[in-house]
Order: structure tokens, then sequence, then C-alpha cells
């Protein structure tokens, strides 16, 4: 059986996407972390240049933060909030690189 594909989808151009991540976990204290944060037993890769990626995500405890309640700079995540993480909730930091 062959399959037809519409023609709005043959003009569509699929970009391809890649992700990193920096995780670390909350020592109920600071607001900023840095590379020397990372939990390396999860692999966790270092904080990014903004200019190296074109999106990012971070989740304290897996729930989305507001990008308002942040600021990442190279090696660096600043958490804005008044409140710090409870200790021991991981924060993960997603990175997103959209390539052509």
């Amino acid at each position: 059986m062959k399959r037809q594909v519409c023609n709005k989808c043959r003009r569509t151009r699929i970009l391809r996407a890649k992700t990193f991540y920096y995780v670390a976990v909350s020592d109920g204290v600071k607001r900023k972390y840095t590379d020397r944060d990372r939990e390396r037993r999860y692999k966790s890769g270092k904080i990014l240049d903004p200019k190296r990626f074109s999106y990012a995500n971070l989740f304290i405890n897996a729930m989305l933060q507001p990008s308002q309640a942040y600021r990442i700079s190279r090696n660096k995540l600043v958490l804005k909030s008044k409140e710090t993480p409870e200790k021991g909730v991981p924060i993960v930091l997603q990175f997103i690189r959209i390539c052509n």
C-alpha cells in the first residue's frame, strides 16, 4: 500500500533539534548554581552559554518554571525567587539547540 502525503506536508521542512541537560540537587540554601554543582551520577552536562542554545526550560522538583524566575549565563544558573527550593529537590535545566 502506497502512503499518500499531502502537498502541504511536502513543502514543510522539519528542523532537527538536540537537547542537553544540567542536573543539580538543591541544598536548601543557595540560589546560584554553577558547573561545580552538577550531579555527575546523572551524566549532567555543564551550563551552556546562552549563545550556544536556542531555548531553555528549567524544572524544579519536576515543575516547569517561568523564564522570569531564573537567569542563565555561561556556567551559571541564578534563581530569582525569594524562596529557595527545599533541600534534596532536583533542579533540571534543559537546553534545546535547533539545527538546520
